[in-house]
């Protein structure tokens, strides 16, 4: 199964709860990133989070703490994350 093929099959499964997630572009990227935002929301710490995203500078990987800011207080972000989560 590659990877988009499992993109489609999460966004079908989160599409129950949250039906507007169809409307999104979503790629493999996209899942890392709100995973990665996800944990650093949920207070796990960054140098974690850098390490398990492979980064080697801290630098790229602060980048999602500016994401948490930005999204902050969006719903349907929220529940998007939520669901992923429980796909895992």
């Amino acid at each position: 199964m590659d990877a988009m093929s499992l993109v489609a099959r999460t966004i079908d499964k989160v599409a129950e709860t949250v039906p507007s997630v169809r409307a999104k572009r979503v790629s493999p990227h996209t899942i890392r990133h709100t995973t990665a935002v996800h944990l650093l929301h949920a207070g796990v710490d960054i140098n974690t989070i850098r390490a398990w995203l492979g980064h080697v500078s801290l630098e790229t990987t602060n980048r999602y703490a500016a994401s948490v800011a930005h999204f902050a207080g969006r719903a349907d972000a929220s529940a998007v994350v939520s669901v992923m989560v429980r796909l895992s």
